[in-house]
Order: structure tokens, then C-alpha cells, then sequence
């Protein structure tokens, strides 16, 4: 019998987690070997936000099921030293969902401000707070298209999947993980990341498939602020659902603050990002993207955005 479990507990370093899962039939299939997993099978849903904590918590095997980004907030515009990020304690600001090296059975949940490395090589936090969300999915047919470097004056366009596996699945690409350095999303209108399908070519999709677009203001050679030494980064990953699967999207802006839903009706459903828009540089847990988790294992999903952002979103049912 299918359950739900949640539960509320704090860290020990300022943040908290939000645990909720669905329990994979225990007289189901055998899901680490089985490449039809439904999303009917279940989801487990997490969040973690901290100042200082490059660990994060682990959020479940990585051998059955894949694990993306489900909300992102507070202050991803400080981290590193201002110049450069090769300090052996330099630390992004870091919203991410990642299989630890060398790599292990599970995944890892991270959401923290970031750090530099001082003169007397010590790591020093900034005391920013991040906050990090992340829906897994009982489907293990899936592939990690490592990340996207922005270190330029020009946003970074690149290919990260083709459109199918062409075996009768149905592919989607989310968000994995938004990193940020010294003065990286300050910039309201242009800092982005996006993930979408190319489905015909032009100057800038040479071939059809999934792509990434990613621009923050990391690279700008200003006066006083990052150079190309201190890059950011966003990551991706594409699940191939079974045959049957249906794909629903779109986009959220902030509305002053409210709720809005993105699915409707019955049925088991599981929501991720896709893309988010705007400045993250306040101070704050809940000033970005956070998604409404459902309360019942067959319930609706909602998502918030604040601070004159705007979030893109995709989800199976």
C-alpha cells in the first residue's frame, strides 16, 4: 500500500527539511531494473536551505529513481572571492541536487550561501541564505548533462539532449542546480536559465534537441566586480518517462506574492523547474521559485514566485 510520510525538522545550521515521500509498492516492480517506471509509482519530495552547510542531506538511492529542482530561493549573488573561485574554500552560492564523488548510491540535496578563502587559507561564509528544493521521481531511466559554465559577457547556449530516445518514451529536461559567485544575478531582466526544445534549427539550434540557456552577470569585466575567473554554473538532467506519459508546462510570474496553480484533476502527478528568470540577491528564504507540494499522494501542485521573477515548470503525470 502506497503512504505518505511527512515530517518537519530543523537543521543545525539555520535552515530546515521538508520530507515527504510516497513508499514504492512493496509487491511492485522491482524499480532499479525496471526502465517503465510510472510516475504513478510514487515521488518523494525534499527541501533544505542553510548559510553555511556544503554537505546537504541525502534525498534517496540514485539506482531507482532521479532526483531534480524543484524551487530555488534567497541570495545566490555572493559567493566565492570577488575576482576568482579556485580557492581551495572558495564556495558558490548553491541551490542542487548531485550524486556525490566518488560516486555513491543516492543523491545529495544541497541548498547553501556561499564562501571564500582568506589569507590565512580558512574558509569564510558570507552568511547567505539559499534555499533548495527537489522532486524525485520512481523512474530510472535517466541521464545527467553535466552544467552549463557562464563565464562571458554573453549568455551560453548549449545542447543538452537530443529531443527522444526514440524507443517510445517521452523525454523531459529539468533543472538540477543553479550555482552563483560575487555579483552573478543582480540583474532583474537578463539573468536567466532555461531549458526548452529546439524542435526546428536557426543560427543559434544547429540541430534540433533540448537546450540550455543560461546568462548571469558573472563574466562582466566592471569595475570592482566578478571577472571571468569567477564563473557560475547551471545543471541539468532529462528523464525518459514510459510510453503514455503526459507532459504538461508552462510559466509562473509573480502576482504579488500568491499561489498559482499548475495541475489540475485527479491522478498521481510530479512537478519540477524548468527555467527561472530574475535577480537573486535578497536575503531571504522564500524570495524566488518554491514549489507547493501536494498534500495527498494524488493531489494538485502549486508554485510561488516572488520578487518580480518568473519560473518555468514541467510536469508528468
Amino acid at each position: 500500500m502506497n503512504t505518505w510520510i511527512s515530517s518537519l525538522t530543523s537543521s543545525l545550521l539555520l535552515g530546515s527539511a521538508l520530507v515527504g515521500c510516497i513508499d514504492s509498492p512493496s509487491d511492485g516492480p522491482q524499480l532499479a531494473h525496471d526502465e517503465d517506471a510510472l510516475i504513478g509509482n510514487g515521488f518523494t519530495i525534499w527541501g533544505w536551505g542553510t548559510t553555511q552547510d556544503p554537505i546537504g542531506i541525502n534525498i534517496g538511492p540514485s539506482s531507482d529513481r532521479t532526483c531534480f529542482l524543484a524551487g530555488v530561493a534567497g541570495n545566490l549573488n555572493t559567493g566565492c572571492q570577488p575576482n576568482f573561485c579556485s580557492g581551495p574554500y572558495d564556495m558558490p552560492s548553491t541551490a542542487w541536487v548531485f550524486t556525490p564523488y566518488p560516486a555513491l548510491d543516492h543523491y545529495q540535496l544541497v541548498g547553501t550561501g556561499g564562501a571564500y578563502t582568506n589569507n590565512v587559507n580558512q574558509r569564510v561564509w558570507y552568511n547567505n541564505p539559499v534555499s533548495a528544493q527537489a522532486t524525485c521521481v520512481y523512474a530510472s531511466t535517466h541521464f545527467d548533462v553535466g552544467m552549463v559554465i557562464q563565464s562571458s559577457a554573453s549568455a551560453r547556449i548549449a545542447r543538452i539532449a537530443d529531443l527522444s530516445a526514440g524507443n517510445g518514451t517521452v523525454r523531459q529536461c529539468f533543472l538540477k542546480g543553479l550555482e552563483g559567485t560575487d555579483g552573478a544575478w543582480n540583474d532583474q531582466g537578463h539573468n536567466h536559465a532555461w531549458i526548452y526544445k529546439a524542435t526546428v534549427t536557426d543560427g543559434l539550434h544547429p540541430t534540433t534537441g533540448w537546450y540550455l540557456n543560461f546568462d548571469v552577470t558573472a563574466g562582466y569585466p566592471a569595475p570592482g566586480g566578478p571577472n571571468p575567473g569567477a564563473p557560475s554554473w547551471a545543471h541539468a538532467t532529462c528523464v525518459d518517462f514510459p510510453g503514455g506519459t503526459t507532459i504538461t508546462s508552462g510559466s509562473v510570474w509573480d502576482i504579488g506574492g500568491a499561489a498559482q496553480a499548475i495541475t489540475s484533476g485527479p491522478g498521481v502527478k510530479a512537478c519540477g523547474l524548468t527555467g527561472v528568470q530574475g535577480a537573486f540577491n535578497q536575503n531571504s528564504w522564500t524570495d524566488g521559485a518554491l514549489m507547493n507540494f501536494p498534500a495527498q499522494i494524488d493531489g494538485n501542485w502549486s508554485l510561488t514566485v516572488t520578487g518580480s521573477k518568473t519560473a518555468n515548470w514541467a510536469c508528468a503525470r
